[in-house]
């Protein structure tokens, strides 16, 4: 009488940075047997700091998915590329009491009062996860104005005016969020003339 021990099949699973061979995780090997089912799924430690690239999952033998029934070894590989952050700028208009000399009469003018590094890009900057901002964002103020103030992401922030009125933030570390600078201008005398 013989007997025959079922040899079983190998499951792994690949966490590499996009483009790469590059590990970004230990591998997952498990030993399965012919019919058992298996799941797989990206490794969720790694999406705080990498998006997953579903597009580029491979699984080899194709037959197979990333979960199912397992047949014959199987390998899933899955690709993440680090997190980009974006940088936004824009210049909040301010609505100004005018006096128009022509019409003797006080009118409401919304006016920005300045520009900031940025304004018109739709995004200004890409930072990867965890790096440094490179580009420099200074607001200027418009003749007769000056900056009032400047918020990131909706928290208002200390600023240090230069000596010609423009202020210039210091570069953002370990970016971990999209970033929006907002500025907002005053006129230096409360009425203006038109």
């Amino acid at each position: 009488t013989y007997y025959y021990e079922e040899s079983p099949v190998n499951l792994t699973v690949h966490h590499y940075l996009e483009g790469t061979e590059t590990s970004l995780a230990d591998d997952e090997i498990s030993s399965k047997y012919k019919g058992d089912n298996y799941e797989t799924s990206a490794k969720s430690e790694l999406l705080d700091r990498y998006d997953l690239i579903e597009d580029l999952t491979t699984v080899s033998p194709e037959t197979a998915g990333t979960s199912g029934v397992i047949n014959e070894n199987t390998v899933v590989t899955y690709y993440y590329k680090l997190k980009e952050y974006k940088i936004t700028t824009k210049v909040n208009p301010v609505t100004v009491t005018k006096f128009n000399e022509n019409t003797q009469q006080s009118e409401e003018v919304t006016l920005k009062g300045g520009t900031i590094s940025g304004e018109n890009d739709i995004v200004y900057e890409v930072v990867s996860h965890g790096n440094t901002s490179t580009k420099e964002i200074k607001a200027i103020p418009d003749n007769g104005y000056s900056v009032n103030k400047i918020t990131i992401n909706g928290t208002e922030i200390e600023f240090t005016r230069q000596a010609d009125g423009s202020v210039v933030l210091e570069q953002f570390e370990n970016v971990v969020e999209d970033k929006e600078v907002v500025v907002e201008f005053i006129p230096l005398q409360g009425n203006l003339v038109i």
